[in-house]
């Protein structure tokens, strides 16, 4: 997943990333088909939508400072748009940021438009009118994206920026609006109306915690122990989404919002276990093949763990790493698994070459001792 070599480089270079793009996205649409349709009835799915960063080093094609909120510092590379079915944790689509790229207004395009243009793609290459829920961060914080969305009939969920509009609503929420729903912890279910007519339902969480006191400098204050200073005060944190009252109530829109964090785990998967950030070549379309084709591996990955898994009712297939995988079942005897689960009393075991005996031996080693086969 880490293609180092020239010669490999050169294969990737002759692909074209839009045909890449295609299959992965088909695999991906293959993967979510039991999803997809249920009883003869398409269902809806939830999706996230966020952004992360490839750092790349040298020049190369469309190059882009940006800064690494996590590391902090500057880095040089890509930002790359995902949206993720949260359920599966499969990956639907994606887009690299294009520097200098506008809207039809000649306006810089910013992550809004991102968020509106990858729900539209997934609806189209998924072939269904509607998601059930996209959940995104501050990061794609736009009222224009909210009315398009809104307009397309899309649930949306995302955290409330402290922005005028925010603050004035939370200011105005009556005391008796305040709904107690723990120990220090109180709910407000209201509405807000922004600058573009578009009245969303407002959820104002409030809890009391500490806050570090800081003088006129904004400097953190200290005791003459050197000990920091706090002082308890309350603490808001909003949603802002158009779920009806009586479709979902506060919490579960708040408990809703916390399944986006699967995304944030699926870029730490890709990171540590799938070297997305190490790529072969600079090169714009390699960089989009790279990225296409270890997703691809991903999606084949988890279905083929899922497959052992339901074969063999053991579920620890489902924690396999991209490594043990490439090492142990990259070639799998597919005649000797069908023949495990579809074998009839009497039936002959098909022959195992020799170099599927460690694949064999290893499987039968996580299979439940009633599935165990026996082995040469």
């Amino acid at each position: 997943m880490a293609p180092v070599s020239q010669t490999l480089r050169n294969f990737l270079t002759k692909l074209h990333p839009d045909q890449v793009i295609l299959l992965f996205e088909a695999q991906a649409r293959r993967a979510l088909r039991s999803s997809l349709r249920v009883k003869g009835r398409r269902t809806r799915l939830t999706v996230a939508v966020d952004a992360t960063l490839l750092q790349l080093f040298g020049a190369f094609e469309q190059a882009e400072g940006l800064f690494d909120h996590v590391t902090p510092q500057g880095i040089q590379g890509y930002k790359l748009y995902v949206i993720l079915e949260v359920a599966s944790r499969q990956p639907l689509a994606f887009v690299l940021h294009e520097p200098g790229a506008t809207r039809t207004a000649g306006e810089p395009k910013g992550d809004a438009d991102y968020l509106a243009h990858l729900v539209a793609h997934v609806k189209t290459a998924l072939g269904v009118d509607h998601l059930a829920y996209v959940l995104f961060d501050k990061g794609f914080w736009s009222q224009a994206a909210f009315q398009q969305l809104d307009t397309a009939a899309e649930t949306l969920v995302t955290p409330g920026k402290q922005f005028k509009t925010i603050r004035a609503a939370i200011a105005a929420i009556r005391p008796d609006q305040w709904v107690r729903v723990a120990e220090n912890q109180r709910v407000a279910d209201v509405t807000v109306t922004f600058d573009n007519g578009l009245t969303l339902r407002l959820i104002g969480w409030k809890t009391l915690g500490r806050q570090v006191v800081r003088n006129e400098r904004g400097n953190p204050k200290r005791d003459k122990e050197g000990t920091l200073l706090y002082r308890w005060r309350p603490i808001y944190h909003t949603y802002v989404t158009n779920i009806a009252p009586d479709e979902m109530e506060a919490p579960a829109v708040v408990g809703l919002y916390g399944q986006r964090w699967s995304i944030e785990d699926f870029f730490e998967q890709m990171d540590n276990q799938y070297c997305l950030g190490h790529f072969p070549s600079t090169d714009l379309a390699v960089v989009k093949v790279h990225i296409a084709l270890t997703w691809l591996g991903y999606t084949l990955l988890r279905e083929f763990q899922q497959l052992v898994a339901d074969w063999l009712h053991n579920a620890e297939y489902a924690t396999m790493e991209l490594r043990r995988f490439a090492r142990r079942f990259l070639r799998a005897p597919i005649a000797w698994l069908r023949w495990l689960k579809e074998r009839q009393p009497g039936q002959r075991q098909p022959r195992l070459r020799q170099r599927s005996r460690d694949f064999v031996s290893s499987l039968a080693n996580f299979g439940a001792p009633e599935t165990k086969p026996e082995l040469l």
